[in-house]
Order: structure tokens, then sequence, then C-alpha cells
């Protein structure tokens, strides 16, 4: 897959020797980046062959890490290995490097964004938009629950979706597990999790979007 080609817009990467502090996280050594996906199909899939939005941005998002991890060894990245813990596939699960133990790598894609870090340590990402809430929100603590209800209608679906990323992130770094999450207090992102800025590159009128990254130490 031709990544630059999948990725035209991705902003330049500065150099990362030994790899720069991730923001929020100190003492962690990593990169994070969050962009919108590209317009376009992915150089490896057929003329004729539609693609759907969730196909492109998982495509893009793979490539982001990708990019990520060749900017990080020097060298360019092999495609991604996964594993899952609980049944053994490796369609799906969390992503590895072939080859590179000490390289940690997560992504994530949903609704037209894509986001990927790289690590020294065990690293997970989330990327939600910002859009309304279409169901009663889940997997909240009574606390959450309670402080949710508090909150402006017009502001719940940020609030709600910035406490989600910050769960996704940490179950992908191995701090907790899905089954967790309404026993885990996100108001408060804690040692290990912290939000990831999101660029402005929506179109006019988006609402943009929230991230978090989160590391096992």
């Amino acid at each position: 897959m031709d990544l630059d080609a999948l990725l035209p817009g991705l902003p330049g990467l500065p150099g990362l020797p030994g790899l720069p502090g991730l923001p929020g996280l100190p003492g962690v050594r990593g990169t994070v980046v969050v962009t919108r996906t590209p317009a376009g199909t992915p150089a490896d899939t057929p003329a004729d062959t539609p693609v759907r939005p969730h196909e492109r941005d998982r495509a893009a998002a793979h490539a982001l890490a990708r990019r990520l991890v060749g900017e990080v060894t020097g060298r360019p990245a092999p495609p991604l290995a996964h594993r899952c813990p609980t049944c053994g596939s490796s369609g799906h699960g969390r992503p590895s490097v072939p080859g590179a133990p000490d390289v940690h790598v997560s992504l994530a894609h949903a609704g037209g964004w894509v986001a990927a870090v790289v690590a020294d340590v065990p690293c997970g990402v989330d990327v939600e938009p910002l859009r309304p809430l279409e169901a009663p929100p889940v997997a909240l603590t009574p606390g959450e629950s309670a402080a949710l209800a508090a909150t402006a209608p017009a502001d719940r679906p940020a609030v709600f979706l910035t406490w989600w990323t910050r769960k996704e992130a940490a179950a992908k770094a191995g701090l907790l597990h899905i089954d967790d999450f309404d026993r885990y207090d996100a108001r408060t992102p804690g040692a290990h999790v912290a939000d990831v800025p999101v660029p402005a590159r929506s179109p006019a009128g988006s609402p943009g979007a929230v991230a978090a990254v989160a590391v096992r130490p």
C-alpha cells in the first residue's frame, strides 16, 4: 500500500530521534497524531471497487500507524500484526510491529477521523467525532451519570464522548477491561491517560472530534 498516496493531507512529521514525549504524559517517549481521513481510495483497491467510508477510515488508520512506526524506526514499517488475547484471532485485536517488540502501537478510526500512537511502552488511542447522542449513554459510573445529567443538554455529547475516548484508550493500553467501563471514572484522566488536541481540519460546519491517549508504564 502506498502510504503517501493514502495520506496526502498528513502534515509533515518532525524528526523523532529517541521519540519525543507524549503530551500530558511525562516520562513516556512517543508520538501521537490525529487527523481527518483523506479523501480518495486506498492505492491497492481496484478502480471499479467501491470503498465504504468505514473501510477507508480503517485503511487510513493502519497507514498512519505504519507511517509513525517508520518515522520512529527509520525504516519502512511492515504491515501491522493483530492478535486477540481472548480468542487468538489474527483478524482483530491489539496491533503490534513484527520484528520490533520494543515499539508499541495503537490506532483508532471513526466517522472520518483517524488516530495513531507509537510509544516505548504499551499504549492506546481513541478518537470519536462529535455528534448527537442517539441513545442514553452507557458504561458510566454513578458519579459520571449524575454529572452528565447535570450538564447542559447541548454539551452532553462532547462531555460523554470525551469520557468515552479516555476509557477506550485506557482499555487499549491494557489499563482496564471493557467490562470495567462502568467502574472506571474518566471525569479526570489520571496519571496515565491524557486528552489529545484535535486539529481544526474539519469541513465547514463539522463539529470536529475528541481524542485521548493512554499508556501502561
